[in-house]
């Protein structure tokens, strides 16, 4: 079931076909119906199963060259939950298409490609004297390229709960990846057809990040583990090499601003103790983000309590990213603290200007491996090199954690999750107990604990998720509307939900070799770290000895790395609030080619965007470029781009030639 599309004038036509859809609608289920499709009016067409309906247009558009814009729009007709809604487009094309792949390299597409919502969706092909270049217009756009000869297939992923992996803690561990939509709700992709000439690799396309930077990489560290000594170390050093701190490098630290007194272990410091507060100082001073990991580390509080600690930390921090902590705190978005009924997080933390938010998901991936979760591995060759590293060195509780977490991913999203979960939470608990020699009642109370963790996690249920492990892999979604929409969907002040990399193995993690490669693969990294943590079954950024903290020589080395590769701009290394606000903007400014050697950049926000990053031919010359008539803030040359920047006026276009 499909529709061929042409009109006058074109350099090809496009053969529609039917949407590919899962749906979920009431008590039904499964994939819609293979509906036909038909033309509604000139350059206009319509499909429907009753659920969902699509509307395709196509119109010419005034540039210098032939060009047309094909808008489609997906509409939802009934309250359905959409697990799925890929579009397939055919083009005749004779010879093998070139596109921009997840490293932002030109690919002859000989092998299908996967793109995500943070890799601009560009192709070009050139045939019989002819040339088109297709490319989405205002949002990027995940979806699948394959070409076989004579035909080009395009799979653009118009929605997907796969897109958005957002899970809930009340009750019930259950995804709410594809949420209700109600009626009348549309999704709407735009792309580009244009008549082009010139070599296919010579199309300009917006870079990633800002100011010629080709990778990305920053860290939340999460302060559950923060001690007064170690804290105090990883920032200034320990008199041997300086710390963190004065170097030039930022993260965005969570930290906890009411005091707790948890049962069983020593509290956390918060922001109630002057001399981890005066610490926290020194790392905001340095230009690092403070973000509320939760406002207490245990117990209820208030809502009053918590809209006066959230003010407080805002009012002396201004941060603009929230961390959620733990399962247990009503006030947390994944335990319904959204709910405008209870604590009504979400305009709690726009009211003090945070609109980035991690709600417990993390990339499926082995961070030894891969640090960029933009092109995610499982490592299990990694992962098995780092448990034998481990054994051979004598290190046995590390390597038992590597093995919790194979474990763990064998387990995940079943019935046995959570049972895997207690049982090594509590083997954890009891084992500290006995190490750190507790009374014996102490022990055993311990382990009753554990056996009653194991037996209610029995029955806890676990609803599957709306999408499968592979599509995350494939996705590989980094940042999207909390609403459960496609990132490209998002508007200019909606709260974000951003995904991170869990890197508890620091030592394994976090090396030279592993920036050189997040660098070359042109990545981004985003770490949810516990930084200060001296837990003996973690190989973390301290010496595993006795007394005071040492700093790793590893980690000092690592450390050397990132400032130099910051220094020279090949890597950027933002706060969280920072880098998501980016990722949004990306979303919402366009790239249009006027000629084969001039570009509009349209920026529709009133605020000015430092540093936007266009990538043009190798060939180029940084002298030859105009940025609105001027030079351009700067340029870099990568091994196979001139990546040249500059700023975007508030709601104005920019227009660059060279």
């Amino acid at each position: 079931m499909s529709l061929e599309l042409s009109w006058p004038g074109a350099p090809c036509s496009i053969r529609l076909g039917a949407p590919l859809v899962a749906v979920e609608a009431a008590a039904s289920a499964g994939e819609t119906s293979r509906t036909a499709m038909w033309q509604s009016g000139p350059g206009h067409w319509s499909w429907s199963d009753g659920l969902v309906r699509l509307i395709a247009s196509i119109d010419p558009v005034e540039l210098p060259d032939h060009a047309w814009l094909l808008r489609v729009v997906v509409e939802a007709l009934q309250p359905i939950r959409i697990q799925h809604c890929w579009l397939p487009l055919e083009i005749p094309c004779g010879s093998a298409p070139h596109c921009l792949d997840r490293r932002f390299a030109w690919r002859s597409l000989r092998d299908s490609v996967h793109l995500t919502e943070q890799t601009p969706l560009v192709l070009s092909w050139r045939e019989a004297g002819r040339g088109a270049d297709l490319r989405a217009v205002r949002g990027w756009c995940a979806g699948e390229l394959a070409w076989r000869p004579g035909l080009l297939t395009v799979r653009l992923c118009l929605d997907a709960a796969a897109l958005h992996p957002r899970w809930s803690f009340v009750g019930a561990q259950r995804s709410q990846a594809a949420p209700l939509r109600p009626p009348g709700e549309r999704f709407q992709l735009d792309l580009l057809l244009q008549a082009m000439s010139g070599p296919c690799t010579a199309l300009p396309v917006a870079g990633r990040f800002p100011a010629g930077a080709e990778a990305a990489f920053t860290i939340t560290d999460h302060c559950d583990f923060d001690t007064l000594e170690a804290l105090r170390v990883f920032l200034r050093g320990d008199g041997r090499r300086p710390g963190w701190v004065g170097r030039g490098l930022r993260l965005t630290k969570g930290v906890f601003t009411l005091p707790s007194r948890p049962r069983d272990r020593p509290a956390t410091p918060s922001l109630a103790d002057r001399d981890y507060h005066a610490l926290i100082c020194q790392l905001h001073a340095d230009g690092s983000e403070i973000a509320p990991h939760g406002l207490n580390e245990s117990g209820p509080i208030d809502r009053a309590a918590f809209l006066d600690a959230l003010a407080t930390i805002a009012r002396e921090f201004h941060p603009r990213t929230w961390i959620d902590h733990g399962v247990s705190l009503p006030y947390c978005y994944s335990m319904g603290g959204a709910d405008a009924a209870t604590y009504d997080l979400l305009a709690a933390l726009r009211h003090v200007g945070i609109t980035a938010l991690w709600a417990y998901h993390d990339v499926p991936a082995e961070p030894g491996d891969s640090l960029n979760l933009l092109d995610p591995r499982r490592g299990r060759r990694a992962r098995a090199r780092s448990l034998v590293g481990h054994l051979a060195r004598g290190h046995w509780l590390v390597a038992a954690h590597y093995l919790r977490t194979t474990v763990r991913e064998a387990a995940a999203v079943g019935r046995l999750q959570p049972v895997v979960e207690a049982g090594f939470t509590g083997a954890r608990d009891l084992y500290m107990s006995l190490r750190e020699a507790k009374r014996t009642t102490r022990v055993l109370q311990r382990a009753f604990h554990a056996a009653r963790r194991v037996g209610r996690a029995v029955g806890t249920p676990v609803a599957p998720p709306p999408h499968k492990r592979d599509e995350l892999f494939t996705l590989a979604p980094a940042l999207y509307p909390e609403r459960g929409a496609p990132a490209r969907a998002t508007t200019a002040d909606e709260p974000l939900l951003f995904v991170t990399q869990e890197v508890v193995h620091i030592a394994d993690a976090y090396h030279p070799d592993a920036l050189q490669r997040l660098t070359a693969e042109r990545g981004l990294h985003i770490g949810h770290c516990y930084l200060t943590n001296r837990l003996p079954y973690l190989a973390g950024l301290f010496d595993p000895l006795p007394g005071l903290p040492r700093l790793s020589n590893r980690w000092l080395r690592f450390l050397d790395a990132l400032a130099a590769a910051a220094h020279d701009g090949s890597l950027w290394n933002p706060r969280m609030g920072e880098l998501a606000e980016w990722l949004r903007i990306l979303q919402l400014v366009a790239v249009v080619p006027l000629a084969p050697t001039r570009v509009r950049i349209e920026n529709p926000l009133p605020q000015c965007i430092r540093g936007f990053t266009l990538l043009l031919p190798n060939e180029v010359q940084p002298g030859s470029v105009s940025w609105n008539e001027l030079e351009p803030g700067g340029w870099r040359r990568w091994g196979d781009w001139l990546a040249v920047w500059g700023d975007l006026p508030p709601s104005t276009d920019t227009i660059v030639g060279w």
